[in-house]
């Protein structure tokens, strides 16, 4: 009967000892599993972080490039702004002038017409 019992206990030990084997086995397949799911996650966020690093440098240059180009724009929009004022200038000058003549012009017929009147009156 002590052997029977002997003989029991030790098929309990070796069953119980392969029961701990096969839930090793599983508990690290199931880890495995975990860890390749996280795994996956972390490389996915890993390369979608490199993408947008990527095109935040890409976005940054052609910010950049579109600034300056701006900046020629308002450059080019100043000096069209200034020659329209000097044309304005050039044109009130020329209309000033224009006055000026036509009143010496004037003036002088006047004056020639009046001398005509004198010399015609003697």
């Amino acid at each position: 009967m002590v052997r029977e019992q002997e003989l029991r206990r030790k098929e309990a030990e070796r069953l119980n000892e392969n029961r701990r084997r096969a839930a090793l086995v599983a508990s690290s397949a199931v880890s495995d599993a975990l860890l390749d799911t996280v795994n996956q996650s972390v490389v996915e966020i890993f390369n979608n972080q490199r993408a947008l690093d990527v095109e935040a440098k890409q976005l940054h240059a052609q910010t950049s490039r579109m600034v300056k180009q701006t900046a020629q724009w308002v450059a080019a929009v100043e000096k069209f702004n200034l020659a329209l004022k000097e044309l304005g200038d050039v044109d009130t000058w020329a209309r000033t002038i224009e006055n000026d003549m036509r009143s010496i012009a004037s003036t002088l017929e006047y004056v020639h017409s009046d001398a005509g009147s004198q010399a015609q009156a003697r």
